[in-house]
């Protein structure tokens, strides 16, 4: 008996450190960052930045749909939804792509801004700056989201009224629950004045936020809760 319990707990052991090495292992065809290059590759990936959805426009009247055929032959069917102003935008087996595009720049913008400052080399200077850059998208992102699939703000009741999940770290085990209006606006308005103190007036190229980006982006968020004076302030100061 005594045999077979010390088998027993060896196994148990060896199950144990197996997984540990497994979990080690870096998977092959990923890149871990680990420099500061890894992170300013990330922040240039433009199949993540630099992208915005546009399905709000279907509801406007920039966009009509003058053919009666396009109301058969339009896909995916939510494209549909939204310009008639359905109940219901989305099938149980479709995806809200814009919903996805925001919440993966958001993952990307946390991993460097956790990250970056663990890593070896770079000054300091360099690693302020990508996190000021990572801190506008994340900024633009949860500006976007709010304004989406949130209720307007509203001074009087935004500290109540459900926002979005406002995620601050690149971990999925973190709590799905909708913060308010107001802390989604809170954290925007923090990320864009951090990042206007760091950031070049200019950016070394277009695909890259600035001061002026920082800046445009304040302007935008005051502008969208009600606030005209420091919405007028921030578009003098982009220009």
């Amino acid at each position: 008996m005594n045999k077979f319990k010390y088998t027993g707990w060896l196994l148990l052991v060896l199950l144990f450190t197996a997984c540990r090495k497994y979990v080690d292992i870096t998977p092959q065809g990923k890149i871990v960052p680990t420099t500061v290059a890894d992170f300013r590759l990330l922040l240039n990936n433009s199949d993540v930045f630099n992208l915005a959805g546009g399905t709000t426009d279907l509801m406007t009247d920039d966009i009509a749909f003058s053919d009666p055929a396009m109301f058969t032959g339009v896909r995916p069917l939510s494209v549909l939804n939204i310009y008639s102003w359905a109940t219901d935008n989305y099938q149980p087996q479709e995806e809200d792509e814009e919903w996805n595009l925001y919440y993966k720049q958001i993952y990307y913008a946390n991993v460097v801004i956790t990250g970056i400052n663990g890593v070896k080399d770079g000054t300091g200077n360099e690693k302020q700056s990508l996190i000021g850059e990572a801190k506008v998208h994340r900024a633009f992102a949860y500006l976007m989201l709010i304004t989406q699939y949130a209720a307007q703000y509203d001074a009087a009741t935004a500290s109540k009224d459900p926002g979005i999940p406002l995620l601050l770290e690149p971990g999925y085990t973190q709590s799905l629950e909708r913060a308010t209006v107001q802390a989604v606006y809170d954290q925007v308005l923090a990320d864009l004045h951090s990042a206007a103190a760091v950031l070049p007036d200019l950016p070394a190229s277009k695909i890259h936020p600035s001061k002026a980006a920082a800046l445009a982006i304040l302007s935008r968020a005051y502008l969208s809760m009600r606030n005209y004076p420091q919405a007028g302030l921030y578009a003098d100061s982009t220009l």
